[in-house]
This record gives structure tokens, sequence and C-alpha cells, in this order.
């Protein structure tokens, strides 16, 4: 899902769509194009509940406010000549714009401004941009509950996921397990509901137009230095966003362990899942600084406003949101996850930040054998244990 939105045509792209006057979509493919009796539309992604249809957009129309969980962009061009942005509620993709020249994009550069993640985008009949603000959040109060508790709220919406996105998805599936916890997790969970999938023992890049034109900006995300595409329409299970929103990441595991007066450093050891991961020399000046930091330390004072800032992060942690023909589908892009897993006690807590003991629990539910796949240290000699899965699933 990567484009351009500006005054001409731009033929590295794969395809240009002249949405109104001098206004133009330069985008990669598997886009799609919906009319609607007053309006236009352009998408690309899915929602989690229901295919993006007619009925859908019609919804759409007259409130056009992210509400909906899954991993989409749609512009809406109205009759008016007016242009709406719309997108899943924990918008996936970054976005930038620039007033002067016009231009709004997913590709950064210096010479456009980042739009955060609590905002949307129009353009007026006129080609003014605007920007409106809208709540990502939701509820964001916490309330600490028992581990039992939180790993059947976890279990079931993660398992819903998979249940409302298998009743209206129509493309193959394409798995590949890094050997890391999340998508060893997702996959538990996509089996568990259905066998039409392909389990990739191999790495894949189709060298499409706009990929190997772009490139070279796409390559600023991190998480598209790790991606697979097919040039063919194709979903990817991934597991964007699990470090994040299941509490592994090492700048918010150490803001949570501030408010408890406790030091990463000092509760690792080898026997820990995330020894090497969270003890890496290149991350000491991470927690160092944040320890220092005065507004941090106010900060962590206060668990519920802590807390309110790691959403906020996370909501600003853009991973994967589809290339060309393959559909990212990223089940772990989701701050309610976060909520439930910031409700824990403070043992459980710690259990899912030495050893992911949390997310090992939900594979165990689903599958425990799958646990034998996952390598003995987070990020180190990662595919280490795959062949235990490989050999037994593919």
């Amino acid at each position: 899902m990567f484009f351009e939105i500006n005054k001409s045509s731009n033929n590295s792209f794969s395809n240009s769509h002249n949405l109104v006057r001098d206004i133009w979509l330069n985008c990669d493919d598997g886009w799609k194009i919906t009319d609607l009796a007053v309006a236009r539309v352009y998408s690309k992604g899915y929602v989690e509940h229901c295919a993006m249809d007619v009925r859908f957009f019609t919804d759409l129309l007259n409130d056009p406010s992210p509400k909906y969980q899954g991993n989409f962009l749609a512009i809406i061009v109205y009759g008016d000549g007016s242009i709406a942005f719309t997108h899943d509620i924990h918008r996936a993709t970054p976005l930038a714009m620039s007033h002067r020249p016009f231009l709004i994009t997913n590709l950064l550069t210096d010479s456009v401004e980042n739009v955060w993640a609590d905002r949307t985008l129009s353009i007026t009949p006129a080609g003014v941009i605007d920007e409106n603000y809208f709540d990502p959040y939701g509820d964001s109060t916490i309330v600490i509950q028992s581990r039992k508790g939180i790993i059947t709220q976890l279990y079931e919406a993660i398992d819903k996921k998979f249940e409302k996105f298998l009743t209206h998805n129509t493309q193959k599936i394409k798995v590949f397990l890094s050997g890391g916890i999340d998508t060893l997790c997702l996959f538990s969970f996509l089996k568990k509901h259905t066998d039409n999938f392909e389990l990739c023992n191999y790495e894949h890049i189709d060298f499409t137009k706009t990929y190997c034109n772009k490139k070279y900006l796409i390559d600023q995300y991190w998480g598209y230095k790790q991606i697979h595409l097919w040039k063919d329409p194709t979903v990817l299970l991934t597991g964007a966003t699990g470090d994040e929103n299941l509490l592994r990441s090492p700048g918010t595991i150490n803001l949570v362990l501030m408010h408890y007066g406790l030091d990463i450093l000092d509760l690792l050891g080898p026997e820990h899942y995330h020894y090497q991961y969270l003890t890496a020399d290149k991350l000491k000046p991470l927690y160092k600084s944040q320890r220092e930091n005065t507004e941090f330390i106010e900060l962590c004072k206060d668990y519920q406003k802590l807390c309110r800032q790691i959403l906020n992060i996370n909501l600003h942690d853009h991973q994967h949101w589809h290339l060309d023909n393959t559909l990212t589908l990223t089940p772990f892009k989701d701050l309610e996850l976060c909520k439930l897993m910031l409700s824990l006690p403070k043992e459980d807590l710690l259990d899912q930040m030495l050893n992911a003991g949390i997310s090992k629990e939900l594979i165990s539910l689903n599958d425990p054998e799958l646990l034998e796949g996952i390598s003995n240290q987070k990020n180190h000699n990662t595919q280490e244990n795959l062949y235990k899965v490989y050999s037994k699933y593919c």
C-alpha cells in the first residue's frame, strides 16, 4: 500500500488514477475501485468483520471516521469534488503531507510532515488539505485483573479475529515462520480454523514495477526488509506489532519496570528467553536515557498516564501495511490487546517481559507442540528449531 497523491501522474508507480480535477493517485498494485451512487472509492487492504464491498463503503459515506479493526486505507471521492481519507482505527501505515508542493504519501522524505495517527485527512473542493482529529484509543482506563482472566480475553479476541476474517477472505493465505514467537502464536490460531494455507519454507520477492522503482524509499521501513512479495493476490500472515502490543518491546518494557522501581538489566539472566535481545549493548543507551529523563520519571509515577503513553507509542509504530498484491494480515495490530496486557499483575507482566510467558501460554492452548519451534533466545539463531514445525506441517 505505497502511494502518493499529487498534481500529476507518476510513471514510476504501477498505477495512476485521476481522482478529480488535477489530483492524481499514484500507487502500487492491489488497489480496488468501488463505484457508489454519489462517490467513487479507491481502497486497499481488509477489515476484520466483513468484505470491503459496496455495502461497507455505503455505510462509510456519511461518517468516514475510523472505527473498524483491520488494515486498510480508503480514499472516497465525492460528487462535489471533495475527498475523504479513512482507514482502520489503529492506522497501519504512516502518512505524511505537504501543502506546497501538494502531496500526500506514505513514502516519507525530508520535504513532508508526518500526519499523526489520531487524525485523518480530507481535501476540499478547492484542493486544500485538512486534518481531522478522532479518538483511536477508546477507554484507556486500566484495571488490574487476574492472569487467567486476561489469558481468556486475549485468546477470545485473537480467535475472533481469525474467525471473522476467514468468513470473507477469498485469497490464498501464506505463512512464513521466522522462529519468533509471534508468527508461531498466530499460526496456532490460523490452523485451528482452517487448513487452507501454505506454510512457506522459502523467501520470495517478485520484482514488481513499484517495488523496483521505490525500493530505495520502501527500505526505510524496517518491516519491509523482512517481507515477502507475490505478484498474484495473496494474504501473508505476519506478527507485526506483536512485540509492542504484547509488551515485549525494549522501550515500553523499561518504562513499565521504572513504574515498579525495577531494572531490566538486574532481572534478566541467561536462562530467560529475552536475555540476549534485551541486554544487547545497543539498547543500554535507550534504557539510560529513559531513566534519566525527568518527564519519563514523573510519567512513570502514575500507571494510568504511563499506560496512555504506551498506547500512543504503539499507535505510531507502523510495521506492515501491504505491498502490491500481497496483503499483510496483522491480527496483533490492535491496541485493545495492549490494554489487556497492561492489566496484568506485576508478576505476570514480568513473566511476559522475561520469558514471553503469556504468549507461550496462548500457543499452548492451541497446540503445545508448536513451542518446540521457538528459538531458545529471541532474535538469536532464530531458525534453530523450525525444522521441528516444518517437518510436521509441510
